[in-house]
């Protein structure tokens, strides 16, 4: 039973930090869109725009780059994790 409830909460673990992932890289690239062309309107998230205001392209560039590889990792550590417990 240990290792059941172990591997249900690595995967709602995964599910929420893809769900995460997707609304910030959603939102990153809105704002990456924004900066590069210049345009007056922006479609992220209010919430996420605080967050980034001020920031220059290569910021958010940089920013994008460093989610992307630690999102990766988590991923990675989480698969690692899942294979351990279903070998046991």
């Amino acid at each position: 039973m240990r290792t059941r409830a172990g591997i249900a909460v690595l995967l709602l673990l995964g599910v929420a930090l893809g769900s995460l992932r997707e609304f910030l890289f959603i939102n990153l690239n809105y704002e990456i869109d924004r900066v590069r062309y210049q345009r007056p309107i922006a479609y992220a998230h209010s919430r996420f725009r605080a967050w980034t205001e001020g920031w220059d392209l290569g910021a958010l560039l940089t920013f994008k780059w460093v989610l992307s590889f630690a999102y990766m990792a988590a991923m990675l550590g989480l698969a690692i994790l899942l294979m351990r417990l279903l070998q046991g």
